[in-house]
């Protein structure tokens, strides 16, 4: 079986797999940012999908492997072998979450109109991550701890040629700080919230709800057409702004990372093609 070389650079593509000539499978790699790899694998019937699905993963754990890369897998009946052959090769699940989506010309939620918005264009960098500070307080679904620089950087990085600091906001109201507030659009039709969080002393007042809303408003206004998010299969509360502010979930991510063992086979050790 012959797999198509990656590109140089860390860039979307698709990978092709033959057998004699014969295209019988492609990995489509969607990179989302510094270390986050979107993998779709499509199999044409009748090919053995288990030797394909390690195949691609052989490739792809000797480009990302050890890299602190997550490969991101939807959970599907058709992405089991892929998923198998992604934990055959080393890869393990660290992270679950429900992916939402909804579209943006449908009618939404109602608007806040209590909010005040400063973009970080007028507010500037510190006092945005001071409030980012403040709104991660007691995350419980941070796995490293609290480390705001670096999940600031990190989201600017995820943003790309498209971060706009007129576009991100700090949210107040005539009682004070409410939280933070980041729409962001992947492209010219659809977009995301990439983080939302509500400072502890306004909690459990529903403004979850109402920051969200104001973010799809906000997306709908730049023209987009379709918002997606995501959050951790065990965060019911956002869960559950999704479900009322008309985002249904759609499907279970996976995210993966190489922890490959003295007793798994690497992709060197591994002949099976």
């Amino acid at each position: 079986m012959h797999v198509s070389p990656l590109p140089p650079d860390d860039v979307s593509c698709t990978l092709s797999a033959s057998v004699d000539g014969a295209p019988v499978a492609e990995l489509r790699l969607h990179v989302l940012g510094p270390s986050l790899l979107l993998a779709r694998l499509r199999v044409e019937t009748g090919t053995d999908s288990q030797a394909v699905a390690r195949a691609f993963a052989r490739t792809v754990t000797e480009r990302w492997g050890r890299g602190g890369v997550e490969v991101l897998v939807e959970e599907k009946p058709s992405a089991a072998a892929w998923l198998e052959a992604l934990e055959w090769t080393g890869w393990a699940v660290v992270r679950r979450k429900a992916f939402v989506a909804r579209g943006l010309e449908d009618e939404l939620p109602a608007a806040p109109t209590e909010l005040r918005f400063t973009s970080l264009a007028e507010a500037g960098e510190p006092e945005f991550i001071a409030r980012l500070t403040m709104a991660s307080e007691g995350d419980a679904f941070q796995e490293d701890g609290p480390d705001p620089q670096r999940e600031w950087q990190e989201l600017v990085q995820y943003a790309g040629d498209r971060f706009a600091p007129a576009d991100w906001f700090l949210v107040d109201d005539d009682h004070g700080a409410v939280g933070i507030l980041l729409p962001q659009a992947y492209d010219d039709s659809e977009g995301s919230i990439f983080y939302l969080g509500v400072v502890p002393s306004r909690r459990r007042q529903g403004l979850g709800r109402a920051l969200h809303a104001a973010g799809l408003h906000e997306l709908a206004r730049r023209g987009l057409t379709r918002y997606v998010g995501s959050t951790d299969l065990r965060n019911t509360a956002m869960r559950l702004v999704f479900e009322r502010n008309g985002c249904p979930v759609e499907m279970r991510q996976l995210f993966l990372q190489y922890e490959a063992s003295s007793t798994r086979p690497t992709p060197k050790q591994d002949r099976h093609s």
